[in-house]
């Protein structure tokens, strides 16, 4: 690097006093590296945010609600038997505890397993996405409120009873399904 001063400069703030980092006896290239790597840190964070709505920096409350979830609470260890240990994390941290590196890379692991399977799916199930082009996001809001609204519903019955299931029905089956399907929905039987 030809001058580091310089580009320590330009990422800290040129307001910012040089003088403590230079005494500090610590190269200055392994300090601008890991400062880099945390303005790339920042970026993806608000990138996440912004189109994700995924907030990467979690809060001790947040964490805490998280232990919920068995795959981010529990973890293994092994011992010189080669004993399989599982610890629950509920029982080690206090609720006001700080976020650890350690902490923030189980959460990270799962998200990552998680996106990675639906990569999966995308990739191998649904290859070519025809409609990908023209779905928006409040398009999908509205199909998840039908696919909602229609889980509602009880459709039990249905199927053996429609018409289009059974072409060749005669009158009278037609006519004891109707009123079985009378009597389902009048009654709410399932």
């Amino acid at each position: 690097m030809k001058d580091p001063k310089r580009v320590l400069g330009k990422i800290l703030g040129k307001d910012t006093d040089l003088a403590p980092f230079e005494a500090s006896g610590e190269p200055i290239e392994l300090l601008i590296e890991t400062l880099r790597e945390v303005q790339k840190m920042r970026r993806l964070r608000g990138w996440l945010i912004d189109h994700a709505g995924i907030d990467v920096a979690l809060s001790p409350d947040t964490f805490q609600k998280l232990l919920d979830l068995p795959e981010i609470n529990f973890y293994e260890t092994t011992d010189r038997n080669l004993d399989v240990e599982r610890h629950s994390l509920k029982e080690i941290r206090q609720p006001g505890d700080p976020v650890t590196v350690a902490n923030l890379n189980t959460f990270l692991r799962e998200l990552f397993r998680d996106l990675s399977g639906i990569n999966q799916l995308k990739t191998t199930e649904h290859a070519t996405l025809l409609l990908g082009p023209a779905i928006s996001g409040d398009l999908v809001d509205r199909v998840n409120d039908y696919i909602l609204s229609l889980r509602r519903l009880h459709w039990r019955g249905w199927g053996f009873c429609s018409p289009a299931s059974r072409p060749a029905a005669s009158k009278s089956s037609s006519r004891h399904c109707s009123r079985k399907r009378a009597r389902h929905i009048r009654y709410g039987i399932t």
